[in-house]
């Protein structure tokens, strides 16, 4: 499925999700739990990532 935009992507959003992500990720617990069930049903940790 391709993904498609309307508009203009914000750079400064862009980049400030990014750095929140990885900092997400990087904690151990995450590492962890990477292939237990997360909160959403049917969704290991890392899929979630993806």
């Amino acid at each position: 499925m391709p993904l498609t935009f309307t508009g203009t992507l914000d750079r400064d959003a862009l980049l400030r999700a990014t750095d929140a992500l990885v900092a997400l990720v990087s904690v151990p617990g995450v590492a962890e739990a990477w292939d237990r069930e997360s909160a959403m049903p049917g969704m290991t940790v890392g899929g979630l990532t993806r």
